[in-house]
């Protein structure tokens, strides 16, 4: 009977493990593709008076291209 016991959580590791494992592929697949961010806001988020390049998502684009991502 220990025996069992012992072994009774084995399907829900199991399962819980392959879910890890799927989850990690698809992060992965997910880092290879491109990435399209849409900004919605006001004269903050459109950089009005600001010079070119000094606008919210310019310069989110730019902090994301730093770090290696392929962002548009």
């Amino acid at each position: 009977m220990a025996f069992k016991h012992r072994f009774a959580a084995a399907p829900v590791v199991f399962a819980a493990l392959i879910f890890f494992l799927g989850l990690c592929g698809a992060i992965s697949s997910a880092r290879a593709a491109t990435f399209t961010i849409v900004g919605f806001g006001d004269s903050l988020m459109a950089g009005y008076s600001l010079g070119p390049g000094q606008g919210f998502t310019d310069r989110l684009q730019a902090a994301l291209k730093a770090k290696g991502l392929d962002v548009t």
